[in-house]
């Protein structure tokens, strides 16, 4: 994993190429999961396209798939509105 950075610049200059190229139906089919948007429709959210996956909300740039992991110190979940605002294209809750 990366480790913790202080600033978008230094953000930038640490990240890992994209190995990811995948859509989000792509995802769900391969972990045998749903796509839920909850409750509602979104046309196409399937076509959207993943580059990388992060359960850092510090650490997600457009087009990362947010990871909300319940801690023992802190909830990821409180870090999805976050992860929105950073640019991730969809969260697993």
């Amino acid at each position: 994993m990366s480790p913790t950075l202080l600033n978008e610049s230094s953000m930038n200059a640490h990240r890992h190429p994209s190995v990811w190229n995948a859509t989000l139906s792509d995802l769900a089919q391969a972990l045998n999961c749903e796509l839920n948007v909850g409750g509602g429709t979104l046309p196409d959210v399937g076509r959207r396209m993943v580059t990388e996956v992060q359960a850092s909300s510090n650490l997600v740039f457009p087009g990362a798939l947010f990871v909300a992991i319940p801690g023992t110190k802190v909830d990821g979940h409180s870090f999805l509105c976050d992860a929105a605002e950073r640019g991730a294209v969809a969260a697993v809750v």
